[in-house]
């Protein structure tokens, strides 16, 4: 397992590079969590991670999956799961988010 801390500045990017995966995630609105850390499994398959709702108002934001297979991958959002389409070979989920902060749950099919 590995853990490590979303420090891109305003956290809405993070990235996973390695020898076997180019994983890239990044937020339109809202942030990635500077209380928990982005937990990856020991394959790589699944990725946890929290966001913070910044506006502290209820509102949808996406997030893109930049990876070689898009349509491969699922997200939970609070155990619920959230439908992808594809737009310019990413896979993009809208997120409806109410509450301050909200688990994310990503992983390979």
């Amino acid at each position: 397992m590995t853990v490590p801390w979303v420090r891109d500045g305003v956290r809405i990017r993070f990235w996973l590079i390695d020898d076997d995966r180019r994983l890239g995630l990044e937020l339109e609105r809202d942030g990635f969590s500077r209380e928990h850390p982005v937990v990856i499994d020991k394959n790589k398959g699944r990725i946890e991670f929290v966001i913070e709702n910044r506006t502290g108002d209820k509102h949808t934001t996406g997030i893109s999956l930049d990876v070689d297979e898009p349509g491969k991958w699922s997200l939970r959002l609070d155990g619920e799961n959230i439908e992808s389409e594809i737009k310019n070979g990413k896979a993009v989920f809208n997120l409806a988010i109410e509450k301050p902060e909200h688990k994310l749950v990503l992983e390979k099919l």
